[in-house]
């Protein structure tokens, strides 16, 4: 016995590309928070214990890493969900 499966609505999809936008996005942007609190202005009295300097060699070096992931993480996840996005929108070959 076979089931049908119904068909996938239109609304649902486009929920999910904003959400997914709105967490690479907010990855984005928490990359850049980062970089610009510890590299422009200060938001607070929030710095980075010695170790982590001593681990990473200087503080340019360990904030461009600490900030860098999230940033590169949240870029390479919102190529994936536009090019996701891009391939489901193309009509299908018959």
């Amino acid at each position: 016995m076979t089931q049908k499966t119904a068909p996938k609505r239109t609304g649902t999809r486009l929920f999910n590309l904003l959400i997914d936008l709105l967490i690479d996005l907010g990855l984005i942007g928490l990359g850049y928070g980062i970089y610009y609190h510890f590299m422009v202005q200060a938001f607070g009295p929030f710095d980075f214990h010695p170790i982590v300097y001593s681990v990473l060699g200087s503080r340019d070096t360990a904030v461009l890493i600490i900030a860098g992931l999230p940033f590169v993480i949240g870029l390479f996840s919102l190529a994936r969900t536009l090019w996701r996005f891009m391939k489901m929108a193309r009509p299908a070959k018959a």
